[in-house]
């Protein structure tokens, strides 16, 4: 039934919540899971306030996301899981649909609340537009502080 679970993720321990459930998953239907961080473009205005150009700026932060989601492929790795990971560009809503429908994903597996305070209510909207947006089934998890 699935063949490909995108799991997009943002570095936190909320959105991290929707792994054991993408992972069982996976095991169940022997499924790949894909684990996605978006970078938004807002690197280039924080480029200026501190002093890095803003291709040195993007490097950094596309080298955290990916070293990050490496561990978690370690982590799924470790359980026989196929997974890959990918760090993309831009707004994140959109980029995850326009990747799940590059990469014919069946299913997208995500936590409802990635960040705290403002970031929560953001990324809350992001698990909305997805929802609204997808041309696949999507799994939301809602993620629980504490």
């Amino acid at each position: 039934m699935y063949d490909k679970i995108l799991v997009p993720l943002d570095g936190s321990q909320l959105a991290e919540q929707v792994l054991p459930h993408a992972s069982s998953m996976a095991l169940h239907y022997n499924a790949e899971v894909i684990l996605v961080q978006i970078v938004m473009p807002l690197y280039r205005s924080w480029a200026r306030e501190i002093n890095m150009t803003s291709r040195d700026l993007l490097q950094f932060v596309n080298q955290q996301a990916h070293d990050y989601l490496q561990g978690q492929v370690a982590q799924l790795q470790a359980q026989n899981i196929r997974v890959r990971a990918v760090v993309l560009d831009g707004q994140v809503a959109e980029t995850i649909l326009d990747f799940a429908q590059k990469e014919h994903i069946d299913l997208i597996a995500m936590s409802t609340h990635g960040h705290s305070g403002i970031g929560r209510w953001v990324f809350g909207s992001v698990a909305s537009r997805v929802l609204e947006g997808a041309q696949c089934p999507v799994l939301l998890i809602h993620s629980n502080e504490g």
